[in-house]
């Protein structure tokens, strides 16, 4: 039996599978350029009568559409999904095809009714998470129809409680790049979960109006490079930005600490606000951070010591293919 699962991240898709190790790319879209002979050589996925690049290709031959939309996951999940087990199929051979699909919502998003543009044209309404997965059921990509035995969407967070062992009692923080979701465990289950719009997004802004009013030192002079919102986040991840042919580490501009320190802040403002959080702060054992923003989170905050799992983006996908084979 093959597991796919994927985190239908903002900013990147996570991507596990039964037999391989994590991977990711950006979750970004686009149509096919008109680029001539170049055009035939780039890596392009038919839906809907259209040929659209996926990915680093949307994100480095056009200006790419990324995820920051709620409807964009939904819109293009198939698409992101296709993309998987194409790469998947690289390394298990062209006749990989998973029997089950688990992908992942936002814990506040889960349940919340949304209409979806359908970039096939015309619109749904409905839950996200029922969207999601009526979408994702059977699709066509290149001429090839993907169907699954059984699609399963579960809220973000719950598989990084499932990759740390499941413990009894702890909080679970799910920073994303642009949505953060707690969840509160006690005696083994979710009792409580909430989520709001902080993540890896803030401290890309941050950063984007940092560069362009401070700028940064290159040789003798001062450079303040107006980038946009996008490619901050892409400095933050790749950890250096390229100036007048220069890498200029991240370091060199701003403390990664004034990072850390910003978004830990505002991810700790979501729970202090909210009596069930801050009373599961002095009752539970464990604080438990991932997602992509767990890189950028300290392991002591005031008087809370933080878990923090090894590759933290990874944490989610990594659960929810346990949560499959455990079910199995």
């Amino acid at each position: 039996m093959r597991i796919l699962a994927a985190d239908l991240g903002y900013s990147t898709i996570k991507v596990a599978g039964t037999g391989t190790k994590p991977f990711k790319f950006p979750s970004a879209v686009a149509l096919k350029p008109q680029l001539g002979s170049v055009a035939s050589k780039i890596e392009s996925y038919n839906f809907g009568g259209l040929d659209y690049l996926v990915g680093e290709e949307a994100l480095r031959f056009s200006s790419g559409v990324g995820g920051r939309s709620e409807d964009f996951s939904v819109a293009f999940a198939p698409l992101f999904i296709a993309k998987a087990i194409e790469e998947m199929r690289k390394g298990m051979g062209r006749g990989y095809a998973p029997d089950i699909l688990v992908v992942s919502v936002a814990v506040d998003e889960y349940s919340r009714e949304i209409t979806v543009p359908l970039p096939e044209g015309g619109k749904e309404r409905g839950i996200k998470s029922k969207l999601l997965e009526k979408r994702l059921r059977e699709f066509e990509v290149n001429g090839e129809v993907f169907k699954f035995e059984e699609v399963v969407v579960l809220p973000q967070g719950k598989g990084i409680w499932i990759d740390v062992g499941e413990p009894e009692d702890a909080l679970i923080i799910d920073i994303g790049f642009n949505t953060t979701d707690v969840l509160r465990i006690e005696d083994g289950k979710i009792v409580y979960s909430t989520g709001g719009k902080v993540g890896v997004l803030n401290l890309a802004s941050y950063l984007k109006d940092y560069l362009a009013n401070q700028g940064i030192k290159v040789g003798d002079k001062v450079v303040k490079p107006e980038i946009s919102t996008e490619k901050a986040e892409k400095v933050i991840r790749e950890g250096y930005l390229k100036v007048r042919g220069k890498r200029v580490p991240l370091e060199d501009i701003l403390p990664i600490e004034t990072l850390k320190n910003l978004l830990i802040s505002r991810v700790f403002g979501i729970i202090e606000e909210n009596r069930a959080l801050i009373t599961a702060l002095d009752e539970l054992g464990e604080v438990i951070v991932a997602g992509g923003g767990g890189y950028f989170v300290p392991q002591n905050y005031k008087e809370y010591q933080i878990k923090i799992p090894s590759e933290p983006e990874f944490s989610n996908v990594r659960g929810f293919l346990k949560f499959v084979e455990n079910q199995l």
